[in-house]
């Protein structure tokens, strides 16, 4: 199963196949926004989850340019097919979120990206 991002849920697209091609990032998943301590010194997950891509060592500008055009602000309204911790590839309606303070990279100084995707609703199982 491929990482895919899209405007709609009709135009998901994988990475790979984007007019500027990119690798699969590594990726991070969390079931719950938050974690709360409760009084009995247990943990409760709240919100929805949040997934970030990381695009390790990335020296090409126009791969930058490329996942910028789907969150031109700070964040936009997307659709992404990522991995969960178990695996499986599922569909999301999210918040994509722009790194505040992104790291300056060219191709003798590669540096991480890092998005962020925040209020995953699952629509499907990736396909």
């Amino acid at each position: 199963m491929l990482y895919r991002i899209g405007t709609s849920y009709a135009t998901l697209t994988a990475l790979d196949a984007l007019d500027t091609a990119l690798l699969q990032p590594d990726y991070e998943f969390e079931d719950y926004a938050e974690e709360i301590n409760l009084g009995d010194t247990g943990r409760r997950g709240v919100g929805l989850p949040v997934a970030r891509w990381v695009f390790a060592l990335l020296d090409d500008m126009d791969q930058r340019d490329q996942l910028k055009a789907f969150c031109p602000g700070l964040s936009a309204e997307i659709y992404i097919t990522t991995q969960r911790n178990d695996g499986e590839f599922i569909d999301y309606q999210a918040i994509m979120h722009w790194p505040r303070k992104e790291k300056h990279f060219t191709e003798q100084n590669p540096a991480d990206l890092i998005i962020e995707f925040t209020g995953l609703v699952e629509i499907g199982s990736g396909s």
